[in-house]
């Protein structure tokens, strides 16, 4: 079979399940045949029986609702490759939009000391590491999965000396005052009551990441409390939300604030500085 002809095996197989089929199934196929989007379309090559064997079972597990991430292995953050697996949240645009804010903040701080809260894969500490090469992270994660994969990041990118991983809940460890330039943080922000209205792709990701408790800001409104003693003088805070969950805020009065919008005009980050 052709690579083309193949493409277009997969793009029918997917359409009734994604809203992206062409893109999902040009993903799949290049994973698979190890080959680049140009080669596929210009139609020269063909796809052996054992890379189809597992282009259908790919395809399968997409039907059946696992996430493209999840499949293939990875996902790509502000250009840089992340490794993903089951039991860690699959990062959005939305925090890539508040990533590359808060990198241009820290681009104005010499030796900046930053916190990442709920690591998850480690995406957002590793593309601070990344683009601040000054840049002292520490990070946290409640979950024990999540700071495997996240170690694995690190050591892809020779990180470890300059991201310190730590298992704990929210700001639970941290007791000095004032030593943070910033505390970033994508916390579980989706309201308890909406957690069985989720897509069903979006179910597939680890609840632990996803549900926010009631009005979605159980762990929001900690970090807010907390964050004030650990940030320096005029240090900054960002928190990506949802638009549902900033009537529920409870914003300390050393923190002055205001909410960005995202990419489609939507509340969705939160941005703080230490009175």
């Amino acid at each position: 079979m052709r690579l083309l002809e193949a493409l277009d095996f997969g793009v029918v197989q997917l359409k009734p399940c994604s809203g992206s089929a062409e893109f999902e199934t040009m993903t799949l196929l290049e994973e698979v045949t190890h080959k680049s989007k140009e080669v596929i379309l210009s139609d020269n090559d063909k796809i052996n029986e054992e890379e189809f064997v597992q282009f259908k079972e790919y395809l399968s597990r997409r039907i059946q609702g696992e996430p493209l991430q999840y499949i293939i292995g990875r996902t790509n953050f502000l250009g840089i490759d992340i490794f993903t697996k089951k039991k860690a949240f699959i990062p959005r645009p939305e925090t890539e939009l508040m990533t590359y804010y808060a990198i241009l903040e820290l681009k104005k701080i010499k030796n900046p000391i930053i916190l990442e809260i709920g690591t998850g894969t480690g995406v957002i500490a590793i593309s601070m590491a990344l683009k601040l090469k000054e840049a002292r992270i520490f990070a946290t994660d409640i979950s024990e999965e999540a700071l495997q994969l996240c170690m694995k990041n690190i050591q892809h990118y020779k990180l470890e000396e300059r991201i310190t991983l730590i298992g704990a809940d929210s700001l639970e460890p941290f007791k000095s005052k004032e030593q943070f330039n910033l505390i970033i943080s994508n916390p579980p922000y989706i309201p308890e009551k909406e957690m069985q209205n989720l897509d069903p792709l979006v179910k597939r990701e680890p609840e632990l990441a996803l549900n926010g408790g009631m009005g979605g800001i159980q762990i929001i409104n900690r970090i807010l409390k907390s964050s004030p003693d650990l940030l320096r003088k005029k240090g900054i805070l960002f928190l990506e939300l949802d638009g549902s969950n900033i009537p529920h805020l409870k914003v300390p009065k050393k923190l002055s604030y205001l909410i960005l919008d995202d990419e489609f005009g939507r509340k969705r980050i939160l941005k703080g500085i230490k009175k």
